[in-house]
């Protein structure tokens, strides 16, 4: 069995981040892309990507990716 590894898989902006640090042409570009990515995903006949963020300030930071590890092991060997 391989060991689990914490993997950097998506790419998450604040949105407070993204008002405060782009410019309105920036904000239409990042839109813009975006709908790009959301259009390829339907066009492979995905469903939209839906997720949980939890900041490494949070209270339960650690324990969400203990659960994140355990369903990881439960379903090793299960492919």
């Amino acid at each position: 069995m391989s060991e689990f590894k914490r993997e950097r898989r998506y790419l998450v902006a604040k949105v407070r981040d993204v008002e405060a640090a782009l410019s309105d042409d920036d904000k239409r570009q990042l839109s813009a892309l975006m709908d790009k990515v959301e259009h390829h995903r339907e066009q492979q006949g995905k469903p939209p990507l839906e997720c949980v963020v939890v900041e490494s300030d949070w209270p339960n930071y650690q324990e969400t990716w203990d659960s994140v590890q355990e369903v990881w092991e439960a379903n090793q060997g299960k492919a």
